[in-house]
């Protein structure tokens, strides 16, 4: 069976897990993307501490790079919005290039970003290849979630709570979480508190500098019947972000050509073999 063959599309710190996973699970790492004058010229085995040269070295010519590794997938870990990431997923995706992206409103965009996500489903299905979001909303958030409140016979809220050191993000996630929004603000652009069904769901993220003590949170906790919770205690939300997406690459590669968001892929696995016999 043939090697997956990948592409890293942004190279900061969640970058030297994801190569780093890639190459532990088996993936052939083929080109790597960056603008960062501190990184550009860097052999990827240096810059994620894989202990050998690579050849593969970290390029600031973008087009050069998805002409020639001829990668089977891209992941972009850029930005938080899809406005920002468009033109970068755009790109793989003309080539026929399989995407898959840490945004964090690429896990659900049909409703906060329809327009460019139409765009981006109808060109993915005339190249025949796939896009989607994931990371650690696609296990801690989302299914994990909805399989704790599928042995609920009753529910009337739902509340998470989860936290990240903005040292690991830096501002990119300041938009996101609507820092300087004033509370009508909030309620306008971010805030959608409760669902079709009457069920109220209620996120609290918090983002700030860890001092010794601190770590990250993902708490849940489920009102109805019977009452339900549930911690991952200081979760890695970085090491978990990307191994997830790691993870993901089978069944992305598995899914029907288009914009395919996580709910809609195959279940997620650990890689117990290199992953092209997930396949």
């Amino acid at each position: 069976m043939e090697k997956i063959k990948v592409v890293q599309y942004g190279c900061g710190k969640m970058a030297k897990y994801t190569l780093r996973y890639l190459y532990e699970h088996g993936a052939q790492i083929v080109g790597a993307i960056d603008v960062n004058p501190q990184v550009v010229g860097m052999d990827v085995g240096d810059y994620a501490g894989l202990g050998l040269k690579t050849g593969v070295l970290i390029s600031d010519d973008t087009d050069k790079v998805l002409d020639e590794c001829q990668a089977d997938v891209a992941i972009v870990t850029l930005f938080s919005f899809i406005g920002d990431i468009y033109d970068h997923v755009e790109k793989c995706v003309r080539r026929g290039i399989h995407v898959i992206t840490t945004c964090e409103e690429a896990i659900y965009p049909w409703t906060t970003a329809a327009a460019p996500i139409n765009k981006l489903d109808t060109l993915a299905k005339e190249t025949g290849c796939t896009i989607t979001g994931s990371g650690m909303q696609d296990i801690f958030w989302i299914n994990m979630v909805a399989m704790v409140a599928s042995g609920c016979n009753k529910i009337e809220k739902i509340k998470g709570t989860y936290s990240y050191n903005v040292e690991d993000y830096g501002l990119a996630l300041e938009k996101a979480h609507g820092c300087g929004l004033t509370p009508e603000e909030f309620e306008a652009q971010i805030a959608h508190p409760e669902t079709l069904q009457g069920i109220t769901v209620e996120e609290e993220t918090i983002g700030k500098v860890y001092g010794p003590d601190d770590g990250d949170q993902c708490d849940w906790w489920i009102t109805g019947e019977p009452n339900t919770e549930f911690h991952v205690v200081k979760p890695a939300t970085v090491e978990h972000t990307c191994a997830t997406v790691v993870n993901r690459i089978p069944s992305l590669l598995c899914a029907p050509a288009g914009y395919v968001t996580c709910d809609q892929l195959d279940p997620l696995c650990y890689l117990t073999y290199p992953m092209e016999y997930h396949l």
